[in-house]
């Protein structure tokens, strides 16, 4: 074998440990709640995780350190293997659950393929899913669906480099997941910050959702989904099924999502909220957020269609965040407010921050260059024009 064949070898065992940990810590949910069928399939998770990623990372742990090209492989492959071992805890626990058969919500995870969607759809924190009537699922499925959640709004990569202290090589792995620069020099440092970061508002999301009206499990699902901006619920409507507390306390939770690590971590440390609007695109996030309400509630008044004003601003702080939640029906919404949202979710949040889209970042960028060219080029074609974007002569 080649010697990059096993430098990835190597890594992709240290990162089987994730979903393997993962399985093993769902466990107690399974004895909490009574479901002991689930406990079998969570202990052949966590085998099928562990055991090759022992045998791996044992095999090969004299590799050669880890370079751009094999932290880039790491990072495709590990998105593909993970999401594969994250589908069996759905596979086999409809095969073993007493009443799967009388339950269309959990026969429909029978089939390999349609547990192996939601798993993606987990830990991609994209929010479509399979199940008809998340309700009627097992606690034990439940929660596995909000943890892949949780855990894909931080990154698997950023996981695994928490559960093995990172070396100097680890940065190639760090950036290969698209992170932006490290909030302080050191990586594993970097890593620690970021968990604390995400820790006490994933505690503060859970608390605030119990506060206003959920109770204690609907709470910590919301919780964990909502600040990874992800859209799996434990409610058939999803927020739909709640009055207006918990709707105005996931909408903070979800812009909370929208905001970069970077930004979080110079509020918390600086303790200046005023770091957002000094941040172009934090600032372009804001902009949007409020304009983007007000253009949205005006489109729904105008085309006729009865939606409160505070249904509006949930479906688009959902959709600039890419979170998927929603409070009413979109189907009577006209063609340009649906167009609108689809705009939100293609933009997306902060780079850096848990949600999805191509990022505002990304957007300034493409709005910078695009004017930077429509004013060389067609407002003043004869003159040389020294361009910035992004801080950077061009």
């Amino acid at each position: 074998m080649s010697p990059h064949g096993r430098t990835v070898l190597r890594d992709l065992g240290v990162v089987l440990h994730v979903p393997g940990l993962m399985a093993l810590a769902s466990l107690p949910v399974c004895w909490i709640f009574g479901e002991g069928f689930a406990a079998p399939p969570f202990l052949s998770t966590a085998v099928v995780a562990l055991l090759p990623g022992q045998i791996l990372f044992h095999a090969f742990r004299q590799a050669a350190p880890m370079r751009l090209r094999h932290a880039m492989v790491t990072a495709v492959v590990s998105w593909m293997l993970v999401p594969l071992v994250g589908a069996l805890p759905f596979l086999l626990t409809a095969w073993q659950a007493p009443d799967a058969a009388s339950s269309t919500t959990l026969l429909v995870f029978r089939d390999f393929w349609n547990a192996l969607f939601e798993s993606v759809s987990g830990f991609t924190s994209t929010g479509l899913t399979m199940a008809e009537s998340p309700s009627r699922l097992p606690h034990a499925l439940q929660w596995w669906r909000s943890f892949t959640q949780w855990v894909g709004g931080v990154g698997v990569i950023l996981v695994m480099l928490s559960v093995f202290h990172p070396s100097g090589d680890a940065y190639r792995l760090y950036f290969s997941e698209a992170h932006g620069k490290t909030l302080v020099p050191d990586l594993a440092e970097t890593v620690r910050t970021i968990w604390w970061i995400y820790l006490i508002y994933t505690a503060a999301a859970i608390a605030l959702l119990w506060i206003t009206g959920m109770n204690a499990w609907q709470a910590v699902n919301y919780g964990m989904t909502g600040i990874a901006t992800g859209g799996f619920g434990v409610t058939d409507n999803s927020l739909g099924d709640f009055g207006a507390g918990p709707r105005l306390a996931m909408i903070l939770i979800m812009l909370t999502g929208a905001v970069s690590f970077a930004a979080h971590y110079h509020i918390l440390a600086q303790r200046r909220i005023s770091t957002l609007w000094k941040d172009p695109q934090h600032r372009m996030l804001i902009v949007l957020w409020i304009a983007g309400t007000l253009l949205l509630v005006a489109e729904n008044a105008w085309s006729g269609v009865d939606v409160d004003s505070l249904d509006g601003l949930f479906q688009w702080t959902s959709a600039l965040a890419t979170a998927g939640f929603q409070t009413v029906s979109l189907e009577a919404w006209s063609p340009t407010a649906l167009l609108l949202l689809s705009i939100a979710m293609t933009c997306g949040g902060a780079a850096g921050a848990t949600t999805g889209g191509l990022k505002l970042q990304r957007v300034l960028l493409l709005v910078e260059g695009a004017y930077a060219r429509i004013r060389g080029v067609a407002l003043h074609p004869w003159r040389l024009i020294p361009t910035v974007i992004d801080r950077n002569p061009l």
